[in-house]
């Protein structure tokens, strides 16, 4: 779980350093002619949704996303660890799985999918919400079955 919080956090220093340099570290999504403004038109939403795109709020929703989508990876693997001893299959299963997911062959994003944020989970927050959800409830479903596999595993062998 340290090296999920530790990963999100460089991955996010790099993203926040790199875009701030090539574009500035001003937020302009707090205004209508920003992306997300541009998303939702003329329509007169953005000023329902200007309360959620503050700077803490943004990176808030992005540390949590990513710690959750990088847990649920570290889960699955130790998981997959506790049946297949073979690293470069679960390696193999890895990107099968996120290739389903990006390559949206099925309707709902089953892996990491859920951790990508997209303008559309900016404009309705219950959407990351949802997927926050699901990545936290899929990740202590993976940690339990693991413990209990790890527990009843014969030591004396």
């Amino acid at each position: 779980m340290m090296i999920s919080f530790m990963f999100t956090l460089f991955v996010l220093a790099i993203s926040f350093i790199g875009g701030g340099l090539l574009i500035g570290f001003e937020n302009t999504w707090i205004q209508e002619s920003g992306s997300i403004g541009q998303v939702i038109g003329e329509n007169g939403d953005f000023k329902k949704i200007v309360g959620n795109l503050d700077a803490n709020r943004i990176m808030a929703v992005l540390f949590i996303t990513k710690f959750l989508g990088f847990l649920l990876i570290s889960f699955l693997v130790l998981f997959l660890k506790q049946i297949i001893k073979n690293g470069a299959l679960i390696m193999i299963i890895l990107v099968i799985l996120a290739g389903i997911d990006y390559a949206a062959l099925l309707p709902v994003k089953i892996f990491v999918g859920t951790a990508v944020l997209t303008l559309k989970d900016w404009v309705n927050p219950s959407i990351t919400l949802f997927h926050c959800s699901y990545l936290l409830i899929v990740s202590l479903v993976l940690y339990g079955i693991t413990g209990l596999i790890f527990q009843r595993k014969d030591f004396h062998s």
